[in-house]
């Protein structure tokens, strides 16, 4: 199963390996021998640049060799994520429709910015860049999935993307 992962930060490049793992092996019962490739690209060029979001789609369906999927993985910032998500989704579809793309935004709620609070008053400090992965091994992701709806669509999308190339695998 191959994916690609495209994401806006340093702590989520390094951290969405472990979730997309946690997602296979805990929802589905996968084993994965192969953890996605990540990729880091601008916010801004995601959002407000198709033309070089295209040559970002290509070089992440490049690193799978054509034969998997790819997720755009965002926060959504000030945007409404009902609002941008399908408007980014539509772009994507438009310029790779021979691709599987899927696009989630996570919301900016307070209950992550109460969590990363919690986790430096707790810890002393937390820096998403040395600390967001190996947390990634550790929450609750049933818990998280019930309490923030861009954690549950981020697992529906990975499990989605893994099912189709599964499925795609066996024929």
């Amino acid at each position: 199963m191959k994916l690609s992962v495209i994401v806006e930060g340093h702590g989520e490049e390094a951290a969405v390996r472990f979730l997309v793992q946690r997602v296979a092996t805990e929802l589905l019962g996968l084993n994965l021998w192969t953890l996605p490739h990540t990729m880091r690209v601008n916010r801004g060029t995601m959002v407000k640049r198709p033309e070089e979001l295209g040559r970002y789609l290509q070089l992440a369906n490049d690193k799978i060799e054509g034969a998997g999927a790819i997720l755009l993985l965002l926060d959504a910032d000030d945007d409404c994520p009902a609002v941008l998500g399908p408007k980014l989704l539509a772009t994507v579809q438009a310029l790779r429709p021979d691709l599987k793309i899927s696009v989630v935004l996570a919301n900016r709620e307070e209950v992550i910015r109460d969590a990363k609070g919690w986790i430096k008053r707790e810890r002393g400090n937390y820096s998403p860049t040395v600390d967001q992965a190996s947390l990634t091994t550790k929450f609750d992701l049933a818990m998280a999935r019930d309490r923030a709806d861009s954690s549950d669509k981020s697992c529906r999308e990975v499990q989605i993307l893994l099912e189709i190339h599964r499925h795609d695998a066996i024929e």
